[in-house]
């Protein structure tokens, strides 16, 4: 399955983004962390 280089390119923007943040131990913290990129 090919994938878009265009939708690569941003998840891989994504992923820098949050690798620069702590990541949040609690569910609660987690969720809503998600809920604001959704």
């Amino acid at each position: 399955m090919a994938i878009d280089p265009q939708l690569l390119s941003y998840y891989r923007q994504m992923a820098d983004l949050y690798s620069n943040e702590p990541i949040p131990e609690d569910a609660a913290a987690r969720r809503s962390r998600f809920e604001d990129v959704a």
